[in-house]
């Protein structure tokens, strides 16, 4: 949002520079997620006014004309193609109607396949959830017969949304069941491949979100809800992206490279456990890395605080008799052993501080 358009650069060519960045990008092994934005700047050199896009044939020729020629420039480069962003929005650029946008999925999903066979493709991509028109417009897509052929779905779920606040105080606490029946809708209409949550962004000082009634948040509670966002997908098997880092963010960019670091390798799996507390909201999620180690997030769900004093519980895993036990801060970016105690073959840690933020245990042999 908020980008000015160069409507005198064609969008049939590639600059130098951009070139040179993809290539820099592939030489760390870092994955890259190209999005298909056309602004058809060749027929319309002054911009767009109809109010919805894809409507003609002649319009979805040019854009095919346009993925041939960005999938086969950056093959064997670019792992996956986003099908535009946020087509939903009501601008006359960027909307599309969603019989269209599937129209357009069903005939750009092939033409990529048929260039670069290995090429991963996004569809939805569907602006903040909360928004009900939002979600409706993402479920004709995962109701739609372009599941099968897509291999990724996505959606842009958490914007500045906390408990009980804002437009639609209800959504933050009905989220994970709407996150169950996106995952569930895709599957039933064939889809087999994986989901991305991304653009989860809870502005910080003096940035604001995409809307300029949307509320900015202090670094450490942004960084508290997104670390709370970003586990809560990681824990449901859904890859994540975040949005709004800026350099003034220094607790929230740390805290998104903890998270990094602690789970490169981890995948969700679930294991017992047992967690005795006087919290009345806390979430739980269960992961195993490819080392052996176990991990587990807990947090309080309520709102975020700057102080958080904690609550003290007591975490039983049982069959884990022996394990080592270390508890990670991705907050404050440290890591100590905890002291646990063997019962009957469990392991328990007393007076751990569950705090409203996700605090990670690793359990090692």
């Amino acid at each position: 949002g908020g980008v000015s358009i160069d409507w005198s650069k064609p969008e049939l060519s590639i600059p130098s520079e951009l070139d040179n960045y993809v290539t820099e990008l592939v030489s760390h092994k870092i994955t890259i997620y190209y999005m298909l934005n056309f602004w058809d700047k060749a027929n319309h050199p002054n911009g767009w006014e109809v109010q919805s896009r894809f409507k003609t044939e002649e319009e979805i020729t040019r854009y095919l004309e346009y993925v041939r020629f960005i999938v086969s420039h950056f093959k064997g480069s670019v792992q996956y193609y986003e099908l535009w962003n946020e087509p939903n929005v009501g601008f006359p650029l960027q909307h599309i109607e969603p019989a269209d946008y599937i129209n357009l999925a069903k005939r750009t999903i092939p033409v990529i396949k048929q260039i670069d066979p290995q090429a991963k493709v996004v569809v939805g991509c569907t602006s903040g959830s909360a928004n009900p028109k939002s979600r409706e417009y993402l479920f004709e897509i995962l109701n739609s017969d372009v599941m099968p052929m897509a291999d990724v779905v996505s959606w842009h779920p958490l914007f500045s949304n906390i408990p009980n606040s804002g437009k639609y105080p209800e959504y933050y606490a009905k989220y994970p069941s709407l996150l169950a029946e996106i995952i569930n809708t895709a599957k039933q209409n064939g889809f087999q491949g994986e989901f991305t949550a991304t653009e989860i962004n809870y502005p910080g000082p003096g940035c604001g979100g995409c809307d300029i009634n949307d509320p900015s948040f202090s670094d450490i509670v942004s960084a508290k809800y997104t670390a709370r966002g970003v586990i809560l997908h990681l824990g449901n098997d859904v890859s994540v992206g975040v949005g709004g880092t800026s350099s003034q963010r220094r607790v929230h960019n740390n805290t998104i490279r903890n998270i990094a670091n602690v789970f490169a390798g981890v995948h969700a799996e679930e294991f017992a456990m047992d967690v005795q507390t006087e919290s009345k909201n806390f979430k739980a999620f269960t992961f195993a890395g490819t080392d052996g180690s176990r991990l587990v997030a807990l947090w309080t769900d309520g709102v975020a605080m700057d102080d958080d004093p904690g609550i003290p519980s007591t975490i039983t895993f049982p069959g884990f008799a022996g394990w080592n036990a270390t508890g990670i801060d991705i907050l404050n970016g440290f890591e100590q052993e905890l002291i646990t105690g063997d019962e009957n073959g469990n392991l328990i840690i007393h007076d751990f501080l569950l705090k409203d933020y996700p605090i990670i245990i690793r359990l090692s042999k």
